[in-house]
């Protein structure tokens, strides 16, 4: 009998349940793929097969049967050698967890793209960059503040930074800005108007301009009305609760 060709891709396992008594059920990240769900048949007892490629949120070598339907068959995985955080980093697996399920919610499964890999990907490498032990933390929140900004800008949601939305000045030349989750930034002149967050000032738009534009991390993270008006937008979009955001809270505020 002919073997059945196989694909072979790198990705991210993002979640997974156990099935039956060796086997599990994987929906991941896989590159130019979106999210694909896979069957693991024997996963659970096969060192050999499996080797650590299996585990949430590492970065990996998949090789797998797809399918038009159903589930794609897994038929082995390996972990890619590159920089991953330290297991010790409690901060960077409540992120990597939080980005994970947030990327299933809001992506479509089976729908090709790069975005859920890219994602994981730089989420990875972020985390892993050395930084001293007393910014991990600081980081953490960090690189979930422009994960945050990234998904608002891929679903249209974060407005144009460089002027009002209601009178179309330029926000670099007045002295109050509002961020708003209903009607995007206002000059002082314009108002908050509804849903504001008027705790924010004009240096947060700064800081946010450094999120969108890619920046290195300086030492810090947003400012906490910063946080809230970006976590607000991503709960309009994510619409339900998240399971990971109490761990989230707990290692990285």
């Amino acid at each position: 009998m002919a073997r059945i060709p196989t694909t072979e891709a790198n990705g991210y396992v993002l979640g997974r349940i156990d099935y039956q008594e060796r086997d599990l059920i994987l929906r991941a990240a896989v590159e130019d793929e979106g999210i694909l769900s896979f069957h693991a048949r024997g996963a659970r007892g096969s060192s050999r097969r499996f080797a650590g490629g299996v585990d949430d949120f590492v970065p990996t070598r998949f090789e797998y049967v797809k399918k038009k339907k159903g589930l794609c068959r897994l038929a082995g995985a390996y972990r890619r050698t590159v920089a991953e955080p330290s297991a010790a980093d409690l901060a960077a697996f409540a992120v990597r967890s939080y980005v994970a399920e947030l990327l299933l919610v809001v992506v479509e499964e089976g729908h090709p793209t790069r975005f859920p890999f890219r994602i994981m990907e730089w989420v990875t490498e972020a985390l892993a960059a050395a930084v001293p032990t007393e910014q991990r933390r600081a980081r953490a929140g960090w690189v979930v503040d422009r994960v945050h900004v990234i998904l608002l800008h891929r679903e249209g949601r974060l407005p144009v930074l460089g002027s009002c939305s209601s009178c179309g000045v330029g926000l670099e030349s007045v002295e109050d800005v509002f961020f708003t989750t209903e009607q995007g930034l206002r000059c002082g002149g314009c108002g908050p108007g509804r849903g504001a967050w008027p705790d924010c000032r004009i240096d947060d738009l700064a800081m946010l301009w450094g999120l969108y534009a890619g920046e290195p991390f300086s030492g810090v993270r947003a400012s906490k009305p910063l946080q809230s008006w970006l976590l607000g937008l991503v709960d309009q979009v994510a619409d339900k609760s998240l399971k990971s955001r109490a761990s989230l809270h707990q290692f990285v505020g």
